[in-house]
């Protein structure tokens, strides 16, 4: 047996998302000489579970194993089973939790290479309608070029501040498939939501914390609510700094010292007072707590 090649598959494995728990099983096997075997793993993702055979192969010429695919089955509540074979290259691809996110019907986003070895990127999906070759569901990709900009959907929503590097957590969940709980800024009827990339239709998957889709016109008023607070703020910004103001509104406020004081005109709304005249009604469901 050659160590290196056995430090190297346990990296792999560890990579995958079996941990280290394959690890003493993959030494026997290697140890013994089989010229290919394979190795089981399960793990369950709330009432789902996913089970995988990883296949391994000698080399013919050397005392090399490879680990180049393997099969995941998701087992969905009341029985429902469906199954995909996953390629690797030199033991790096999708991740059990990836293969578990695209069996479930998610889009994931990864580092892919062409025939010709060249690197690109794209948003993979299963597509349940259609078989290949194989009889597996196909594989579809959306590249940069099909339009889908996940930092460009996340703000549309009212988020919060958040530093960078919460963001950068935020979308690396996202491009791995996952269902995310996101906080909203200040918005009642919505104190969080759980979002997932939908790459096909260029958007988000949005739901209440119970896994209840919005309603278009709910998603809607999320998106006018943080292009208002967006307005607010920059008008709040020349208030406070009128050199900051475009021209025309600079000499209104020229003229407005010159002119002496101003009567009194109606109370402006405050911000708050101004998004909450768009707010979604909240939608009342049984707690079916987080499945992601």
């Amino acid at each position: 047996m050659n160590p290196e090649n056995l430090k190297f598959l346990q990296d792999r494995l560890f990579y995958l998302g079996t941990e280290k728990r394959l690890f003493a099983e993959l030494e026997k096997n290697m140890a013994e000489g089989k010229p290919e075997f394979s190795l089981a793993y399960a793990n369950h993702y709330d009432a789902d579970k996913l089970n995988v055979n990883l296949h391994f192969r000698k080399s013919d010429q050397t005392d090399l194993y490879f680990l180049n695919r393997y099969d995941a089955t998701l087992q969905k509540p009341g029985g429902t089973e469906i199954s995909r074979s996953f390629k690797l290259e030199n033991g790096k691809g999708v991740t059990m939790k990836e293969a578990y996110n695209l069996l479930d019907g998610r889009a994931v986003n990864k580092d892919l290479k062409n025939k010709e070895g060249v690197a690109y990127n794209a948003w993979v999906k299963l597509d349940f309608s259609s078989k290949d070759e194989a009889g597996q569901p196909k594989i579809l990709q959306y590249h940069k070029n099909y339009g889908f900009d996940l930092h460009a959907e996340l703000f549309k929503l009212p988020l919060p501040n958040m530093g960078a590097e919460a963001f950068k957590n935020l979308t690396a969940s996202l491009e791995r498939g996952n269902v995310q709980l996101v906080k909203l800024d200040n918005v009642p009827a919505y104190p969080a939501i759980l979002v997932s990339a939908n790459p096909q239709y260029k958007t988000l998957n949005l739901a209440d914390e119970n896994g209840k889709s919005l309603s278009k016109d709910d998603k809607l008023s999320l998106y006018a609510i943080a292009d208002m607070r967006k307005v607010l703020a920059k008008e709040l910004v020349q208030e406070q700094k009128p050199e900051l103001a475009a021209p025309e509104k600079k000499e209104k406020l020229s003229v407005a010292r010159e002119s002496g004081p101003e009567k009194k005109s109606p109370q402006k709304k405050t911000v708050k007072e101004k998004v909450a005249t768009l707010l979604p009604k909240k939608h009342h469901s049984p707690k079916k707590g987080l499945t992601r």
